[in-house]
């Protein structure tokens, strides 16, 4: 399939999920994530995720993340007026603000060098095989992919399996490094 009609096609899927099924594919995922031994990292930008389009819970897994990796840093993303995205180091106290996309971004301005970010939790709608994801289309994430290190860890969370293959992957599309799901763990 195409990156529209898969982006359609998981829109459609995810909100067709309960909210008891949605709650339990969460534990799911955050127990994939606790069983899967993770190479260690000091610095991961993660996302807030977005209820409207029922995605994964990634609040639960910042914080379990942030009881098993010791001094770990997290960031969430905020758009720049460049088109691009910085990494904006967050705590428990950071306030949000929601931009232009409905997205809550964070109001402080510590932003992190590409180069320092060592993981990445990055939104997916659907992916394939080879670790190659569907988005939401405006290449906010393929654009700042592509200032990290080559070395970056790039985490996707799906409720469901991977599509076989992605029709009209572009040049610039980086693959994953691991999606979990809340039955499987995928490496690329």
């Amino acid at each position: 399939m195409k990156k529209a009609a898969l982006r359609k096609l998981y829109k459609q899927r995810r909100n067709e999920l309960t909210t008891i099924e949605k709650q339990s594919f969460d534990l799911l995922l955050l127990q994939q994530l606790k069983s899967f031994p993770l190479p260690f990292f000091k610095q991961l930008l993660s996302y807030y995720p977005i209820e409207k389009h029922n995605e994964p819970n990634t609040l639960l897994f910042n914080n379990y993340l942030r009881t098993e990796l010791p001094g770990l840093k997290i960031c969430k993303p905020r758009i720049n007026d460049q088109g691009g995205m910085d990494a904006i180091l967050v705590d428990e106290r950071t306030q949000y603000q929601h931009n232009e996309l409905d997205i809550p971004e964070p109001i402080e301005d510590k932003i992190v060098s590409p180069s320092a970010i060592e993981a990445v939790f990055v939104p997916l709608l659907a992916y394939d095989r080879k670790g190659y994801r569907v988005g939401y289309g405006k290449g906010f994430y393929d654009k700042y992919l592509s200032l990290c290190a080559p070395t970056i860890i790039k985490i996707g969370f799906s409720y469901f399996e991977p599509e076989d293959i992605i029709e009209d992957r572009n040049d610039y599309d980086l693959p994953l490094t691991l999606c979990f799901t809340p039955f499987e763990v995928y490496e690329f």
